[in-house]
């Protein structure tokens, strides 16, 4: 409302509390009261007292940190004509107090017929709500086009409580494509909810900052957004070797150096030095359990794939390392 909304006297538009440059001044104890800013006194405008704490809360806030200097820009919403919502907003920009009823017309006057400003929807169903919404907005812009004004789609909002916003989304985009083509932009849908790239960041900034549990990498592994860079991956066949190998956590045999696992297991040097020596050498579904033994004196069971996924194994392998390295 006009100014910091407490500063705006009930009479009118020019009249300022003084009380409130007192408060202004004054520093609030933000954490040892429920409502510091006294902001949920009755008699103020219901509008206000409903649903203006959160932004009136961050104003006082602002203003106390700050000591501005405040410019009201506020208009007179009534100045073109008087509806049912434009008087609603003066009242709320005026901090008009609480209304037991609308005001009676002038002795010998008719009361102003509904205009239809606002209007409340009895709907069996969420789809049902938005498919009138879909058809108002229709028949506004029509109705200007009409009468030579000018109305475009992107100049009306269509808001919707966050309790409810997942149930309405859903139908939004469907309705709005299907009744009449209305074009549309969901401006502030959680960007976790239009890609999953936030997710992929986040998994890549936590990695460090584990043990490099096949929990962690796992997903990463198949994750869409990582394979986009590797073509023809199978994340699928990937997931069934790391199951078959046992990977569990641990970059190399020295992350298990303190722990009670003596042998070279369940980390991932192990599995993929395995792999990658199973795409060319047979192993234990061949029935071959030899072990190959390295020049430095490491032992490994190759893990068989067979030659014909010998592509596949090093994609999975170079980006398990690379994922590692990178951490």
């Amino acid at each position: 409302c006009m100014e910091f909304w407490e500063d705006v006297d009930a009479a009118g538009l020019k009249v300022l509390h003084r009380e409130a440059f007192a408060r202004r001044d004054a520093r609030v104890d933000l954490e040892g009261h429920e409502d510091p800013f006294g902001l949920t006194r009755p008699g103020d405008a219901p509008a206000l007292r409903l649903w203006g704490r959160p932004g009136r809360e961050f104003i006082r806030q602002l203003n106390q940190l700050s000591d501005c200097e405040y410019a009201p820009g506020f208009v007179d919403p009534t100045a073109d004509g008087q509806t049912l919502l434009t008087r609603l907003q003066r009242d709320i920009l005026v901090r008009h107090p609480e209304r037991e009823a609308m005001p009676a017309p002038p002795a010998g006057a008719e009361p102003p017929p509904p205009d239809g400003s606002i209007r409340f929807l009895a709907c069996p169903s969420a789809r049902r709500e938005v498919e009138i919404v879909a058809d108002t907005i229709w028949q506004l812009v029509a109705r200007a086009e009409g009468a030579g004004e000018r109305l475009r789609f992107h100049e009306i909002a269509v808001m919707v409580a966050d309790s409810e916003r997942a149930a309405y989304l859903t139908h939004v985009e469907a309705v709005f494509r299907e009744r009449h083509g209305l074009p549309f932009n969901i401006i502030d849908r959680r960007l976790s909810a239009r890609s999953r790239v936030p997710e992929a960041i986040e998994r890549l900034l936590e990695l460090p900052f584990g043990q490099f549990e096949a929990s962690d990498l796992k997903p990463l592994l198949a994750h869409p957004s990582i394979l986009a860079g590797v073509p023809d991956a199978d994340p699928e066949r990937w997931r069934t070797w790391l199951t078959e190998l046992n990977v569990r956590f641990g970059a190399d045999a020295d992350d298990l150096s303190d722990t009670y696992i003596d042998l070279d297991v369940y980390n991932w040097d192990q599995a993929l030095r395995r792999l990658a020596l199973g795409a060319c050498m047979t192993g234990p579904r061949a029935g071959d359990n030899r072990i190959f033994t390295t020049p430095d004196g490491g032992q490994w069971l190759p893990h068989d794939t067979g030659t014909e996924a010998l592509d596949d194994v090093a994609r999975l392998v170079n980006l398990a390392r690379c994922l590692i390295a990178d951490a």
